[in-house]
């Protein structure tokens, strides 16, 4: 069993080892996903966290709170120095903040009262010990090289086998014991798990990482409709979520665009990264690049470099 802490501070940008980081701590401190109270910096202040924190509830004896926020700095604040200083032990703290400072006070006083985890810093062994845990906890088998096939053929995110798992659980209902033909058998190279990383990458401005992956898109032959498509898409879904953001609760937009919560939190921790006008702008870009494209106007391929390189007027 692992130890509970009152006050975590996840910090990188690796949605999976976050998502699931946030869901152990729910399990752990029994806390149901729908209960989990959210907090976005952005909009809220500390003083509202540390209110709620202080406020008792009348349903449940533990509250866990989730925090994001797009500085460390917004953290460094006496109030929350204060209250970590003397915190309600039935209360759980979860800061996802980006980048972190190890010199600042308050990272300093989590460290003290609870844990820092760099999402971006896992070892190679994080996503096996997760198998792992998931098939002994499902009553399944399978040999250590089978599951560095399997893993081989996923994407890091820990939904993505989660889901390919539960596919071959099914497959193998009754001797559960699952062997190598059955992986092969069962799952695929999902290119859809490589493209959401990069239109991710994308989204987060992180132009060596999106460069890096789009020219390994091209030397593999992938089709330049399906990188336009899926660009133009992620960039229509930040827009769409945000626009939604101004006058609906992010359970109800997950409802809306058929996404889950933790989806939505994510991109709108994103949309921090761009206003109205400036997504409208990079909507209208990619759709005039298309729009070139099929009237042959243009090279799809240089124009779509060009648009991640930040260098490109339509």
């Amino acid at each position: 069993m692992k130890e509970v802490y009152n006050v975590y501070l996840i910090t990188g940008s690796n949605d999976s080892v976050i998502s699931n980081t946030v869901s152990d701590i729910l399990k752990q401190v029994n806390c149901d996903d729908n209960n989990k109270i959210i907090y976005n910096l952005k909009e809220n202040t500390i003083s509202d966290v540390i209110e709620e924190a202080n406020t008792v509830s009348l349903f449940r004896s533990n509250k866990v709170i989730l925090i994001y926020s797009s500085s460390i700095d917004k953290l460094d604040d006496e109030e929350l120095i204060m209250y970590l200083n003397n915190y309600n032990k039935d209360v759980y703290l979860i800061f996802i903040v980006e980048k972190s400072d190890a010199r600042k006070k308050i990272v300093k006083l989590i460290n003290e009262q609870g844990i820092s985890i760099d999402s971006d810093n896992v070892d190679k062994s994080y996503n096996k010990n997760y198998v792992v845990s998931y098939l002994k906890d499902n009553g399944y088998k399978m040999n250590s090289n089978v599951i560095e096939c399997f893993l081989s053929r996923i994407s890091d995110n820990i939904d993505d086998i989660r889901n390919e798992l539960d596919k071959l659980f099914i497959y193998k209902l009754d001797d559960k014991n699952i062997s190598l033909d059955d992986v092969k058998l069962i799952t695929y190279d999902n290119t859809d798990n490589i493209i959401y990383e990069f239109t991710n990458a994308l989204l987060e401005k992180d132009e060596n990482k999106a460069i890096s992956m789009y020219h390994s898109f091209i030397d593999s032959n992938m089709a330049i409709d399906y990188i336009l498509a899926s660009i133009y898409n992620s960039y229509r879904t930040l827009y769409q979520i945000k626009e939604l953001n101004k006058n609906n609760s992010i359970r109800d937009i997950s409802k809306t665009i058929g996404k889950k919560e933790y989806y939505v939190e994510k991109m709108l921790y994103r949309s921090m990264n761009y206003n109205d006008n400036e997504l409208l702008d990079i909507i209208h870009t990619l759709a005039m690049i298309d729009k070139n494209y099929k009237l042959g106007l243009c090279n799809p391929v240089m124009e779509v470099e060009l648009f991640i390189l930040g260098k490109l007027n339509v």
